[in-house]
């Protein structure tokens, strides 16, 4: 890695604890797979842990006091099932018959039985796959190393349409027919006809564009460089800078009536109107030092929460907030980070929560207790 990488990956991981960071970190386990080579393995992931380290101190000092460490009396899920898997699970998503998961080291999508928790399919995808997103008649995955999106279809397993986007992609969104991914390095947003598969727009939006989410008949950015967040209106393509103070610096998601942000810089969730953007609440997440709200998913009446940390050992958290209230509902432990630090994806569907630990090198499947 040249002096100039490093220092764009220094900048970048500066940005967003979590996205850029585990981008990398794919992009690592993708070569490992084809090079097989454990001693450059090994290098690579120390000079990543180096980075995200000073990144993690820079967040930590824009911080405030640190709410009370660890897990609440009351655990919110019960894992009823560990599934191991081919390969390292990063990204997960439900529906269309199946269980989706990225492996990212083996380059592809496991889809697995929801009932049985059985590998039914696996699908090879370009190297590097991080992200996913499902609609009723296409699965698409974000490659970042590869520069690209691949569409699957459901019911053949088969990739029939590859399109090219922006460096260093950092989100992936469905919303208006169309496909939408961030740019990290070319700063803007692209968007894919989902019936041409073609690129049909590129809209500007500034330094280092992170997560993207649907809410409110809106795309949504994370743009913690400008201030917060970016709401494109697929309408006319035009992008909105919504000031979020302290935001927005993790995962974003739309559903049970809000939009949320998992923000590493103070430790929250931050609920935010789905249609102005306007901060409606901020929930404080117990935890340590070295950990850092990293995804969320809402849905089925909850949204969840999972943690990032640059330290081994430090224990994976899985939180849960009542939507309605914004209150904190518990949380429980996944066990901890291993040597490669790859945070937990989390997705709900059907009733059943999906937890995709790349730590742990297999899938969960949880209960949410009423």
């Amino acid at each position: 890695m040249t002096d100039e990488r490093l220092h764009r990956a220094a900048v970048a991981l500066e940005r967003s604890v979590a996205e850029l960071d585990v981008r990398r970190r794919l992009e690592e386990l993708g070569r490992r797979h084809r090079r097989r080579r454990l001693t450059s393995l090994a290098m690579a992931l120390v000079v990543s842990t180096a980075v995200l380290g000073g990144a993690v101190a820079a967040v930590q000092r824009g911080r405030g006091p640190e709410p009370a460490a660890g897990p609440t009396a009351a655990p919110p899920a019960r894992v009823v099932a560990t599934l191991p898997l081919p390969g390292t699970p990063v990204a997960v998503a439900v529906g269309a018959g199946g269980v989706w998961v990225v492996a990212a080291d083996r380059n592809q999508v496991v889809r697995l039985d929801p009932g049985t928790g059985r590998v039914v399919a696996t699908v090879p995808l370009p190297v590097g796959p991080a992200q996913l997103a499902l609609a009723p008649d296409a699965l698409w995955v974000l490659s970042p190393p590869d520069n690209s999106v691949s569409r699957i279809d459901p019911a053949t397993g088969r990739v029939v349409a590859t399109v090219p986007v922006g460096r260093e992609a950092s989100g992936l969104a469905l919303a208006a027919g169309s496909v939408w991914v961030s740019s990290a390095l070319d700063d803007e947003v692209i968007r894919i006809d989902a019936a041409t598969n073609r690129v049909a727009a590129t809209i500007p939006t500034g330094r280092a564009p992170g997560a993207l989410a649907v809410a409110g008949g809106s795309v949504w950015v994370a743009l913690p460089e400008r201030g917060g967040l970016g709401r494109v209106d697929p309408a006319g393509n035009r992008l909105t800078v919504v000031r979020v103070p302290r935001c927005c610096v993790g995962g974003l998601a739309g559903g049970e009536g809000a939009l949320w942000a998992a923000n590493a810089w103070d430790g929250t969730l931050v609920r935010l109107d789905p249609r102005s953007g306007r901060v409606l609440a901020r929930t404080a997440l117990p935890l340590a030092a070295a950990q850092h709200p990293w995804q969320v998913a809402a849905g089925d009446g909850a949204v969840w929460v999972t943690s990032a940390s640059d330290r081994l050992g430090t224990a994976r958290v899985l939180w849960r907030v009542g939507p309605a209230t914004g209150r904190l509902a518990g949380s429980m432990t996944l066990g901890p980070a291993s040597s490669r630090r790859i945070p937990d994806a989390v997705a709900t569907g059907d009733g059943t929560l999906w937890v995709a630990s790349g730590d742990g090198g297999a899938v969960l499947r949880l209960a949410p207790r009423p």
